[in-house]
């Protein structure tokens, strides 16, 4: 997460982490609850404002050559008004080289 943060992309800090554990910066509910929560009150437009932000996300992260293996809603949060990117247990390495 440290790179990506350096390359720019919004993830959580990481407060504290050991070979066991890591505590991380809240940063909102994932973009499937959230749409899934708020189906009933939310516009169209607001729906397609969070997907929109979403991609807008990825096509920044893939520009900055940088991956996310789980790249699903799921694994995508939205904190005031900021896609960040969480969940990066998959280990993509010679799948999907960085270079």
């Amino acid at each position: 997460m440290q790179q990506l943060s350096t390359a720019g992309i919004a993830v959580p800090e990481v407060y504290v982490h050991t070979n066991d554990f890591f505590i991380m910066q809240a940063c909102g509910l994932s973009l499937n609850d959230l749409l899934k929560q708020q189906a009933e009150v939310l516009s169209v437009e607001e729906k397609r404002k969070y997907l929109r932000a979403a991609v807008e996300a990825l096509i920044d992260l893939h520009q900055k050559k940088q991956w996310h293996g789980g790249a699903q809603l799921r694994n995508v949060t939205w904190w005031k008004g900021v896609v960040y990117r969480i969940d990066f247990e998959e280990n993509t390495g010679n799948a999907l080289p960085l270079s």
